[in-house]
């Protein structure tokens, strides 16, 4: 526990200044209404209860294999009341800010140029009342877009399809199908069916190959026990297989060693630094898995992972943490795709009139989808499961089909 203890102060620390400033705007609208002051003075008291509940949950969550009913309810009351504050609070400081600023600009102009004394304006305390009422009425939008996210989006699998042109790509291999997903987080899921419903799309992709690249769990290896029938039932023509990722990690090592074969018990071919070569038709696939790469770990190992690879025909990296692909994958190895994951797409944003953006934009280089640099390219899936809050809001959990293609057959 006291290895997440960070997490967790860090978690109430940003909740207290976001509930802060947002509470501090909502009692002055009260006041300045003069409205009833139990309108404000109850969210006071909501919000210091928030606080104690985010505290419970994530002692419970980090503690826990998995959640049951009634930690699924009490972490929806938690995101609908905290999530949607990300965006009000933000646009809140902008206003006073620029109110602020106003203000200044408005004395100093009235001290340098003096104006003659002239009949006071009339002053239209009605329409000043409009504008409030209709500011915090537009302040609902993100709580609405909140509690929409939690019912249809957060376990609507979207499948991706994507096709990849590689460069002297064989024959035999042209069309080949690989299904990517990431980030599961089995410990994060209240019920197995949403991953029934991803085993179902996956099998009907009749893929080719399937890549899982890591993160099967947050913190404990009993979590896989929710999941596992599932994932042992994953068909494909070549197998599966699958790397780890930084919660992989977040264990001891015997927990660690229970992980691996759990997962390899399941038929996973779990790549640790290593590789494997595919036959197919006559024509070599080579699939490279790689351990996590990422801040604050360094599990991975490219040089041993690629040892006797032969980078004139295809090959496939799985790597789960996309930060460092340029400056340590391909600054050295001419991998044709790498698949990876890690990011989960920020997991709130939105997607609209063919523009998505995410709050993952502002902490990651590459956060998702398709990236290329020359004739490498990375593929960045927006993850199965969740992590933090169980939710999504306009980032919908990932399946992607890559179908690989040579220069002169692309679509």
């Amino acid at each position: 526990m006291n290895d997440y203890l960070p997490y967790i102060i860090g978690g109430v620390f940003i909740f207290l200044l976001l509930d802060f400033y947002f509470l501090k705007s909502w009692t002055k609208y009260i006041k300045n209404q003069n409205y009833n002051p139990f309108l404000y003075r109850i969210f006071w008291f909501f919000s210091v209860s928030m606080i104690v509940l985010f505290v419970y949950l994530s002692i419970k969550r980090f503690s826990s294999e998995h959640q049951d009913e009634l930690s699924k309810i009490l972490y929806t009351i938690e995101a609908v009341w905290f999530i949607p504050k990300l965006v009000i609070v933000p646009i809140l400081i902008f206003k006073d800010f620029f109110k602020f600023i106003y203000k200044k600009l408005k004395i100093n102009y009235k001290s340098i140029f003096p104006k003659k004394k002239e009949p006071a304006a009339v002053y239209d305390e009605s329409k000043r009342k409009f504008i409030q009422n209709a500011t915090w009425g537009l302040a609902g939008v993100p709580f609405l877009l909140v509690t929409d996210g939690l019912i249809r989006t957060t376990n609507n699998f979207k499948i991706h399809y994507v096709e990849i042109p590689i460069f002297n790509l064989p024959s035999q291999l042209n069309g080949f199908r690989i299904v990517q997903i990431s980030d599961i987080h089995a410990g994060g899921f209240f019920d197995k069916e949403p991953i029934i419903e991803a085993k179902r799309i996956i099998n009907l992709l009749k893929p080719d190959i399937i890549t899982i690249t890591g993160d099967y769990v947050n913190f404990n290896p009993n979590e896989l026990n929710l999941i596992i029938t599932e994932i042992s039932q994953l068909s494909a023509n070549y197998g599966v297989f699958g790397c780890l990722g930084n919660h992989d990690h977040y264990m001891n090592d015997e927990n660690h060693n229970k992980l691996q074969t759990t997962l390899k018990n399941a038929g996973i071919d779990l790549l640790i630094n290593e590789n494997r070569k595919i036959n197919v038709q006559g024509s070599e696939l080579q699939i490279i898995g790689v351990d996590n790469i990422g801040h604050g770990q360094s599990f991975g190992d490219i040089d041993l992972a690629v040892k006797n690879i032969e980078f004139a025909k295809p090959t496939v990296l799985l790597l789960h943490d996309p930060t460092y692909w340029e400056e340590k994958i391909i600054s050295k190895y001419p991998v044709d795709l790498t698949l990876s994951g890690h990011t989960h797409g920020g997991q709130i944003g939105f997607n609209m009139f063919g523009v998505e953006a995410s709050q993952a934009m502002f902490f990651y280089k590459r956060w998702a989808g398709l990236h290329q640099i020359k004739e490498n390219y990375l593929y960045i899936n927006r993850g199965l499961g969740t992590t933090g809050p169980p939710i999504r809001v306009g980032i919908n959990p990932e399946i992607t089909l890559l179908t690989l293609k040579s220069l002169d057959n692309l679509a």
